[in-house]
């Protein structure tokens, strides 16, 4: 199990495959190992354990949601590397990479990310892959995922969720729709607070 690059406090093993699972969807609820209000990411970690000529593991279509649905990533690996993710060989010479075989989602089709040890029969692999960081803003998220894992002798493929330093949440908002977001404490009672058509708020008394 790695530490990756985001600070991490420590980590939780999800699920760790030692058996082939081909083509599968697979979704985790992974509240009961997070705490509302710290940051988290995940680590898809596949390892030939010093074996060479195994045989792969691809992953593609990975969202995060929280508890209310609120789509927290998306990564279908339509450009390389993903903005904000992170790959460590752990100084072997597998390496996760974009590609477009053993795509586990035929309905999105590919590219994918995957490692393919069976294509690079020479390399030893130990390569995680990580997510960007997220909030955790109430205690839960869940992970769902395609995937296409194939086992030859020793290759094992290993999903972790890191606990990181909280993560700070910034927003904008350029006044030129409603204001239902924000919250006006009027002790007096007579402030009417409305967006202008120059982008900007106005407070009038009455």
């Amino acid at each position: 199990m790695s530490y990756g690059p985001y600070g991490t406090f420590g980590a939780d093993n999800i699920f760790t495959w030692t058996t082939a699972t081909g083509i599968d969807h697979h979704s985790y609820d992974c509240g009961p190992l997070l705490t509302a209000g710290e940051g988290f990411y995940f680590e898809f970690n596949y390892n030939t354990n010093g074996g060479v000529w195994q045989w792969y593991w691809s992953v593609d279509d990975i969202w995060v949601y929280d508890t209310y649905g609120d789509l927290l990533a998306a990564e279908p690996f339509d450009s390389w590397i993903p903005d904000g993710w992170w790959l460590d060989d752990h100084s072997e010479d597998g390496v996760w990479e974009q590609d477009t075989d053993h795509d586990p989602n035929s309905d999105s089709g590919p590219p994918n990310a995957q490692c393919d040890s069976d294509e690079n029969p020479t390399w030893t692999y130990n390569a995680s892959m990580f997510t960007p960081t997220m909030p955790c803003r109430d205690g839960g998220a869940t992970v769902d995922f395609y995937s296409d894992f194939q086992v030859y002798q020793t290759d094992v493929a290993t999903l972790n969720i890191l606990h990181a330093s909280p993560v700070l949440e910034y927003f904008q908002d350029d006044f030129e729709g409603d204001l239902s977001l924000w919250v006006v404490n009027d002790v007096g009672g007579n402030l009417n607070i409305t967006p202008t058509s120059l982008g900007v708020i106005k407070g009038m008394y009455r």
